[in-house]
């Protein structure tokens, strides 16, 4: 950030995480829970001058498990994901500092989850 300016930086991201869930579980066929993990994400600006990062992460979900059977059922969440750092600094080929961030900003992704479960042992 520059002055009163703010420029954006597209970049691609991959997360990789383990995650640990809570299920509130009820008699109800749908059961809410909640999810958390930690592990890390690499941040790949687009920009060809800008080099590749990786830093460390967390994720906070929340979502709904239903039933079709005592073992299997499926999983929908939503997740917030984001980097554990206070600032950021995207460096060109050359090493030199060429985007830096000096404030509290994290790199945030909200996503959605979908899948089946299956219970393989009680």
């Amino acid at each position: 950030q520059q002055g009163d300016s703010a420029r954006s930086l597209d970049m691609t991201t991959g997360w990789l995480l383990v995650n640990g869930c809570y299920t509130f579980e009820n008699d109800a066929p749908a059961q809410p829970f909640l999810a958390v993990g930690m592990g890390w994400v690499r941040l790949d600006p687009k920009e060809t001058n800008r080099v590749t990062e990786h830093r460390f992460a967390m994720d906070v979900g929340l979502g709904i498990k239903a039933s079709f059977s005592e073992r299997v059922g499926i999983r929908l969440s939503a997740n917030l994901l984001a980097t554990m750092n206070n600032s950021a600094a995207f460096e060109d080929e050359n090493g030199d500092p060429s985007y830096i961030v000096n404030t509290m900003t994290y790199v945030t992704q909200v996503g959605f989850r979908a899948g089946v479960f299956v219970k393989l042992f009680e």
